[in-house]
């Protein structure tokens, strides 16, 4: 197996915690804060500030995991170039994903001030 197609699938099967670390430390960034304090500014607080209640947020990062593995395998079998376009796709997506839910966080606080 070629090494252009190994060297994503680690970051694939922990997309789900590296996507919160960005979410996370970006967020932070942009509001001026501690990036190792403690806060309610991760994944599932977001998820269930969405509407979500404490299982289906749960179940909705288990499903993302689940997903991304998936797709982190059966992209080992695919030609080179569509599987790292997949992969950049995907990160593309995540990090659309991380600007909305960090804009979402931000018009909450400003419709609470």
């Amino acid at each position: 197996m070629p090494q252009e197609l190994t060297w994503f699938t680690p970051i694939l099967v922990m997309g789900v915690p590296i996507f919160d670390m960005v979410l996370v430390v970006y967020s932070r960034w942009r509001r001026g804060r501690p990036v190792f304090a403690a806060g309610t500014d991760h994944t599932y607080h977001r998820l269930h500030a969405l509407g979500l209640d404490s299982t289906r947020s749960v179940l909705a990062m288990q499903l993302a995991g689940i997903f991304l593995g998936l797709v982190a395998f059966v992209l080992l079998e695919a030609p080179v170039l569509g599987a790292n376009l997949a992969f950049g796709t995907i990160v593309g997506l995540g990090l659309v994903l991380v600007f909305w839910l960090e804009r979402r966080a931000t018009m909450n606080d400003d419709a609470l001030t």
